[in-house]
């Protein structure tokens, strides 16, 4: 027993050092495989949910709205839209170069000052959104009320204008029909007159 012993500790003094490094090595390749192989699902995974209109994020910490995805020899290239109102631009780049899609929102905070949680935030967004809509519909009956009333007013001086001329257009028909009459009773007073002579 002395002797397998002692074979033993002389292969582990001889081939010790050997064996523990390639196990460490057997093992760092099995954690690299692995990590590679979820890496992998998971961008095979982002590149199917990559589609215009998503919101994304890229590698370089840009924020972004996906505009188009382009199929090219070099692979899919994608062009995305950042900023807001006036500041908006564009970059174009290899789909590799996005990081993940932006599932950020923002923070909610009640009356008192304490987070809502999502689900919270998203009833409270409902419920301000339906209120907002409210106001709107309240705004514009009211403003089509006053719409009509200002459109009833200009039909009420159109009308009132189209009488005032009509009055004075018929003034003026009147004389020119009165001076006509007496220019054809002159007439025919003079007629008379003549024939009375003869």
């Amino acid at each position: 027993m002395l002797s397998l012993f002692n074979s033993v500790n002389s292969f582990f003094s001889d081939y010790g050092l050997l064996i523990i490094l390639v196990v460490a090595f057997i093992l760092l390749m099995l954690v690299t495989f692995s990590r590679r192989k979820k890496e992998e699902e998971y961008k095979n995974d982002l590149n199917t949910k990559i589609v215009p209109g998503a919101k994304v994020l890229t590698r370089a910490g840009l924020y972004g709205t996906v505009i188009s995805v382009t199929e090219t020899t070099d692979g899919k290239i994608v062009l995305i839209e950042s900023g807001e109102g006036d500041k908006v631009s564009y970059h174009k780049m290899h789909i590799d170069a996005i990081y993940g899609l932006d599932t950020s929102s923002p923070i909610m905070y009640d009356a008192e000052g304490n987070v809502l949680s999502p689900e919270e935030a998203f009833d409270a967004l409902n419920k301000k959104s339906s209120e907002n809509v409210e106001k709107v519909e309240e705004e514009n009956t009211k403003e089509e009320v006053v719409e009509d009333k200002k459109e009833d007013e200009k039909e009420e001086s159109t009308k009132t204008a189209e009488t005032k001329e009509t009055t004075k257009k018929a003034p003026a028909k009147k004389k020119t029909s009165s001076s006509s009459k007496s220019s054809t009773t002159k007439s025919k007073s003079k007629k008379v007159e003549s024939t009375e002579t003869k």
